[in-house]
């Protein structure tokens, strides 16, 4: 973030397949958490996060990533 990195503790995490969703509370603004969702291929993965308002609701800004195993 442009507030800096941060660490946070997952509140939900399941596999289906070489599928996961996660959410984790947002450090930096409590009323908030994040989504994950991904797939992994081999050595890499890829997936959209979004971050919304607890429990769920409209999102509020998103995006993706990719990670690889080097």
């Amino acid at each position: 973030t442009e507030q800096g990195n941060y660490t946070a503790d997952l509140k939900a995490v399941s596999f289906a397949a070489n599928k996961m969703t996660a959410i984790y509370d947002f450090p930096l603004d409590p009323s908030a958490e994040v989504a994950l969702a991904a797939t992994f291929e081999a050595a890499k993965a890829a997936g959209t996060w979004s971050l919304r308002p607890k429990g769920g609701g409209a999102e509020m800004v998103g995006g993706s990533f990719t990670v690889s195993k080097k």
